[in-house]
């Protein structure tokens, strides 16, 4: 047994003399070669950091001044995309609020265009002959059924038809339309709302 711990502290000897005597003295001889040329003036840290990054695995681990300068850069770079993205942000929402107040302001020029017209169509001689028939004829239509109106109303210019389903009621008008040939309808209706828009 006595002979068994000889051997393994045989055997444990030689790494703990490679340690004493090798790796110790090298890493001592190191340390003392980087304060001796620190002391002397010589930047041994930026000669170690650049043979380092010249060695495949190492470099990776070691960060030289250009690599902080980009990282740097690249900060303030990424700052300023995001101070720009959050500006185009801001601005897009600034044009989609003036896009809805242009919206509203111009339906409120539609509505004052139409009260203008309304109110110079109320100041226009009433004993107009046209207008007092087209209104004459618009309240036959009122009275009549919505089927017949319907297929009368077809068969008139489309001049014709416009006026007199203008001067008539929503509520008529849609008994009417409804009525009549879809494309038809669609057609009168679209001339219509295009009548209006001007």
């Amino acid at each position: 047994m006595a002979d068994n711990k000889n051997i393994k502290k045989n055997r444990m000897n030689p790494l703990i003399w490679f340690l004493i005597a090798i790796v110790i003295p090298v890493v001592f001889a190191i340390a003392l070669a980087f304060i001796i040329f620190s002391m002397a003036g010589i930047d041994a840290t930026g000669w170690i950091k650049d043979k380092a990054s010249n060695v495949p695995v190492v470099s990776s681990l070691v960060t030289t001044e250009e690599d902080k300068d980009l990282q740097s850069k690249n900060e303030k770079l990424q700052l300023t995309i995001e101070e720009k993205n959050s500006e185009v942000e801001q601005l897009t929402a600034n044009v989609d609020n003036l896009e809805d107040v242009i919206d509203q302001l111009e339906k409120e020029v539609l509505k004052l265009k139409k009260s203008a017209d309304n109110e110079e169509t109320d100041h226009e001689d009433e004993g107009n002959s046209e207008k007092d028939s087209l209104k004459q004829t618009s309240q036959t239509f009122k009275d009549m059924n919505p089927e017949q109106a319907a297929h009368i109303i077809q068969r008139l210019k489309e001049e014709s038809a416009l006026s007199v389903l203008d001067n008539l009621s929503n509520k008529v008008r849609g008994k009417i339309l409804e009525e009549m040939d879809p494309e038809k309808a669609a057609e009168l209706t679209q001339s219509l709302i295009d009548r209006a828009d001007q």
